[in-house]
């Protein structure tokens, strides 16, 4: 669930880019607001390893079909800040395992201030982002989160950019604590552009909670900080674990944006992660998306 927040995090931010010098172009000109704009995706996701699992016989893959929507509203603060206000929701459905299919309503509060009116000057950004999460048939995995963000970043060139950002992220299950959780994420991010095409990448080190799927009962006995019986992994013949864990995680995803028309292009993207716990159980995987972009 974090590597795709990560990979559609890197999406978002590349739309943002160009939306943020429209609504500083408005103060600039005199126009009190920008009007909102709409966007939406649907994309292709496949994850090999959608319970963390720490050993290769616990480890289950699946495909799954992304659609998200949202509104956006920007308004200028001065002639170098504004704020950007989004609402949006999605709904992630799994091809196999459908119990973990979910569906997603999330708010989210941006200002953005550059100090230098030049196009190479840095800027600052701070961010709330609040979602609330519900899922087809695993209940104990219902629940809410909310975001803080700081970050700061510039235009080293017309076709390359960089962003730094830290975020921390406090996670509450309505029903179950193995579900619960926070996390302190560090992340640098690039964005080249080659003709037409934007090429991205991020890199990213976390520590906070986890949660790994097993039917190894090592991991409760090595520290894990909580535990539940998950039945959207187990059956009759495999019951599986869920269990929240302390540990540091490295992520690195890397993709491309290519634009098809006016307000749509198309992304793909591959996201790799490798967590290391305090108990001492490892789990890594992989994550790719692709699919069509829509902004109007």
């Amino acid at each position: 669930m974090q590597v795709a927040l990560f990979v559609l995090e890197s999406q978002a931010r590349r739309r943002l880019r160009a939306l943020w010098a429209t609504v500083l172009a408005c103060r600039l000109t005199g126009v009190d607001a920008a009007p909102p704009y709409f966007d939406a995706e649907v994309s292709y996701v496949h994850d090999d390893n959608l319970g963390r699992a720490a050993r290769a016989r616990d480890a289950v893959d699946d495909d799954a079909l992304l659609a998200r929507g949202g509104v956006n509203w920007l308004t200028p603060l001065s002639a170098r800040s504004g704020l950007r206000a989004g609402l949006g929701a999605s709904n992630q459905r799994q091809a196999r395992w459908s119990d973990l299919s979910r569906a997603e309503v999330q708010g989210e509060l941006t200002t953005r201030y550059k100090p230098f009116t030049s196009y190479a000057g840095p800027w600052f950004e701070a961010a709330l982002t609040g979602a609330v999460s519900q899922f087809e048939d695993s209940a104990l995995r219902d629940g809410g989160r909310v975001s803080t963000e700081i970050a700061t970043g510039s235009a080293l060139t017309d076709r390359l950019a960089l962003r730094l950002g830290y975020r921390y992220t406090l996670q509450r299950a309505w029903r179950e604590a193995v579900f619960d959780g926070d996390q302190h994420r560090v992340y640098l991010n690039a964005d080249a552009r080659v003709a037409e095409m934007t090429l991205y990448g991020t890199v990213g080190w976390q520590h906070g909670d986890v949660v790994s799927v097993s039917g190894d009962g090592a991991l409760a006995r090595g520290g894990a900080v909580a535990q539940a019986a998950d039945p959207a992994f187990s059956d009759g013949r495999h019951p599986r674990t869920a269990y929240r864990l302390e540990a540091d995680t490295w992520t690195a995803t890397a993709g491309f944006n290519l634009p098809l028309a006016a307000g749509l292009a198309f992304d793909a993207s591959a996201a790799y992660f490798d967590a290391d716990a305090d108990a001492g159980a490892r789990y890594r995987g992989w994550r790719v998306m692709a699919g069509l972009l829509f902004r109007r």
